[in-house]
């Protein structure tokens, strides 16, 4: 409500793009892992075997944080990738500024997502 009221209407369009491209990006992604090793950590942590448990988590972990860096390259083409699709050039410019100010979050919150 804040953002609308202070930003012209293409910021708040160019914002309201760059949250709906790396949700759909990469918060699918990384949740579906995350909910794959809860289940395979789960059932170790079961069977009591806290080796595997932690043999899985840090194969996931590795997995995510190769999936951010591979995520990094398109976020950073972002721009391109919008015009390609048919979006407005200007917005989507500032849904690229705006996806470069949110990359250092996104990498630290996608690591930490198993926590």
């Amino acid at each position: 409500m804040m953002l609308s009221r202070s930003g012209s209407n293409g910021e708040v369009a160019a914002l309201g793009l760059s949250y709906m491209v790396m949700d759909i990006c990469s918060q699918s992604l990384y949740y579906g892992l995350g909910s794959a090793a809860e289940t395979l950590v789960s059932h170790a942590f079961g069977a009591e075997r806290l080796r595997v448990c932690a043999q899985v988590n840090n194969k996931i972990r590795v997995m995510m944080f190769v999936m951010t860096i591979a995520l990094l390259i398109p976020f950073y083409h972002i721009d391109t990738i919008l015009i390609f699709i048919g979006q407005d050039p200007k917005i989507s410019y500032q849904a690229k500024l705006a996806t470069f100010k949110m990359m250092p979050a996104f990498c630290l919150y996608n690591l930490n997502i198993l926590q």
